[in-house]
């Protein structure tokens, strides 16, 4: 689920679509006691949105930048 708060964030919306999608797939391992341990390879992410595990690592620093 997200939140409407967040979809209004500046943040969300200067995030690009695939940096979005990549929250989304970081978001699905938090199970409410793993913050900070949260684990997701790039080539893991690549796989996951089609891409390739060279380019996955810009939409991972945009999420960290943003």
């Amino acid at each position: 689920m997200l939140s409407e708060w967040l979809m209004r964030t500046v943040a969300w919306k200067a995030a690009r679509p695939t940096a979005r999608a990549l929250y989304l797939e970081v978001k699905r391992r938090f199970n409410g006691s793993n913050n900070g341990k949260i684990r997701l390879s790039h080539r893991e992410a690549a796989g996951l949105l089609g891409l390739s595990k060279n380019t996955v690592g810009q939409y991972f620093d945009e999420l960290e930048s943003l």
